[in-house]
């Protein structure tokens, strides 16, 4: 259980396009009522190669033993070098059939000099705007910050993008006891002017409510 973001915009300071995933740390297991926290340096965000990153909510794509086949899928995807949209989302409807619970992945790739970000998955379980991809148990917290951000092209720095996303995770976190959110603020970042770089258990979440 998580709570994932996809965040499209444009510096044009920088004249960078880039988009942006960020998402917590937190896993946690249900263990008969009640939710048992495994871990708060879980992986939930992957970058396969540097045209391509992908954020997971719901079920682990790896190292599952109740769903091998869903596993299986999730290595496929790590291993592809190439993948266009197409391919991408036939997975996802793969993963969405194998998966007991609800699970979303949420993609950014530089295709063609463009970035794009896209989503597969069930669709009841996202928060969509035009820029944004909203999805996991903390979907509806981490909206209040991002949404009035994205329904308009975000023309914006990608340092206050990566600011308002840490907004919006901890917002989530505030709510942990129904969110399942907390633990680190892990980001992949795509862009058209620096290498595509993931940032993992460094920035430490902090429990705070806006007013």
């Amino acid at each position: 259980m998580t709570t994932i973001i996809g965040l499209k915009g444009y510096d044009p300071v920088k004249k960078e396009d880039y988009a942006i995933l960020a998402s917590d740390s937190q896993l946690t297991e249900l263990i008969g009522t009640e939710h048992l926290v495994k871990s708060l340096t879980g992986k939930k965000i992957y970058n396969p190669n540097p045209n391509l990153i992908f954020a997971n909510r719901g079920l682990a794509l790896f190292d599952n033993p109740e769903q091998k086949n869903f596993s299986k899928l999730g290595k496929l995807l790590l291993a592809e070098e190439e993948k266009n949209k197409r391919e991408l989302a036939s997975i996802g409807t793969l993963i969405s059939d194998l998966s007991p619970i609800q699970t979303n992945l949420i993609f950014a790739n530089k295709e063609a000099g463009n970035i794009n970000l896209f989503s597969t998955g069930k669709e009841e379980g996202i928060i969509r705007t035009p820029y944004s991809i909203i999805s996991g148990c903390g979907r509806n917290y981490a909206a209040e910050i991002i949404k009035p951000l994205a329904e308009n092209e975000l023309i914006m720095s990608r340092e206050n993008a990566i600011y308002n996303l840490y907004d919006a995770i901890n917002n989530a976190t505030t709510h942990n006891d129904e969110t399942f959110t907390g633990g680190f603020f892990n980001l992949g970042i795509i862009s058209n002017k620096i290498p595509t770089k993931l940032i993992e258990n460094e920035i430490k979440l902090k429990e705070f409510s806006f007013s």
